[in-house]
């Protein structure tokens, strides 16, 4: 079983992951990832380093050129629902 930790430190089990790669490709089609990071104030480097990739990859992802995978897209999903609930909370 792959032991990826999301930012709380909790491992994921296969099914949480597959979920969370789902997530991630859904967020990144659609734009929501991309517009949840800019409301946030989150350069493309800064969430590239929390997912443990590159500005150029999540950017792909952002625009649609690349499908997000492995370890970093699973970080991304989880990067991006919590800057969601910041900027939520942040309108409220």
């Amino acid at each position: 079983m792959v032991n990826l930790m999301t930012p709380t430190s909790e491992a994921l089990t296969g099914t949480e992951i597959l979920f969370c790669l789902t997530q991630a490709r859904q967020l990144a089609n659609d734009g929501t990832g991309r517009r949840v990071r800019i409301a946030a104030g989150v350069s493309l480097a800064e969430i590239a380093r929390a997912c443990g990739s590159t500005r150029g990859t999540i950017s792909k992802w952002e625009r649609g050129l690349l499908s997000p995978h492995g370890p970093p897209a699973v970080l991304y999903s989880a990067v991006i629902k919590a800057l969601a609930t910041t900027v939520v909370s942040e309108d409220e």
